[in-house]
């Protein structure tokens, strides 16, 4: 089988893997996912405290009116303001890369067959934001090793992949096509002129924790550059005025669900090939694309 058959890659990769360097592998959040930021898209800071009972709004005088009163208070408001301030001056670390036009996006999507099992594909699609272009595409399934235990239920209720599936019994291991996919991620970076954001819908309680425990718990190559994360998911359920967010729905009409949210940013009724991997990972760009489109980048 050839590993790159159905994987489109930049004419030339250059650059050799670190194994030693763990520092680009970084579960870091997308800018517009933020904890700092509420659903209404306020910064979330507490106002400051003051220890003095009498404490209340910046400014206001103490029960004595007396100076060391409005000292303090003076003090309190321009402590709160200075912090508000440094607040409104931090940028989330993918910011400078991002202006300086140096992230290559991933939407990334996986299935598999159970926690007994594995992996059984991995697909992605290369996004250049700046010009809206896709640059390429990954797609492998993988072949588990003969002691997996599937999970049959749940495989035919979502991809229904099993043992003896074409796809699976011409497919290579997960050594071998983790090798390609990371790869794959790398040949887009250069030597380092660029870095990788991945996107995943609920990518941390998903594809990104299954991508974790190849590389730290069984020690797989990390890819060199890919220092971000975002999940589009986060972003759309924190914030309250997003229109893909559900208080703007009638209730039980909508859901989180990425082929749900899919259906409304096309107008499209139905998506085709849902659960393939591939599928997914382009419904999952679509609306990415969307958002870049409504919002800005």
């Amino acid at each position: 089988m050839s590993m790159n058959a159905d994987s489109t890659m930049p004419p030339a990769c250059n650059g050799d893997y670190n194994s030693d360097d763990d520092s680009d592998w970084e579960h870091d959040s997308h800018p517009s996912s933020s904890d700092s930021s509420s659903d209404d898209g306020s910064d979330g800071d507490d106002d400051l405290e003051l220890d003095d009972e009498s404490a209340g709004e910046p400014g206001a005088l103490g029960p004595t009116g007396d100076a060391d009163d409005m000292a303090q208070h003076a003090a309190a408001e321009a402590a709160a303001a200075a912090k508000k301030a440094a607040t409104a001056a931090q940028r989330h670390p993918m910011t400078a890369d991002y202006n300086a036009k140096r992230i290559v996006h991933f939407s990334i999507d996986v299935e598999h067959g159970g926690p007994k099992c594995g992996l059984l594909s991995i697909s992605g699609y290369a996004w250049d934001s700046y010009t809206d272009t896709i640059l390429g595409q990954f797609h492998e399934f993988i072949k588990p090793g003969p002691t997996a235990i599937w999970n049959l239920i749940g495989c035919q209720q979502s991809h229904k992949l099993h043992r003896d599936h074409p796809d699976i019994v011409n497919a290579a291991t997960l050594e071998t096509v983790w090798d390609a996919f990371v790869d794959w991620l790398e040949c887009f970076l250069g030597n380092g002129e660029k870095f990788g954001c991945i996107i995943a819908w609920n990518g941390a309680k998903c594809d990104m924790e299954e991508f974790f425990k190849l590389t730290d718990v069984r020690h797989m190559r990390k890819p060199r550059g890919v220092k971000y994360f975002w999940d589009p998911l986060d972003t759309i359920s924190k914030y309250t005025t997003c229109e893909l967010n559900k208080c703007q729905f009638p209730p039980d009409q909508y859901d989180y669900k990425c082929e749900t949210v899919w259906k409304y940013v096309t107008g499209n009724p139905l998506l085709v090939g849902a659960h393939n991997s591939l599928v997914d990972a382009k419904a999952q760009l679509d609306i990415v694309r969307w958002m870049a489109g409504v919002c800005g980048p």
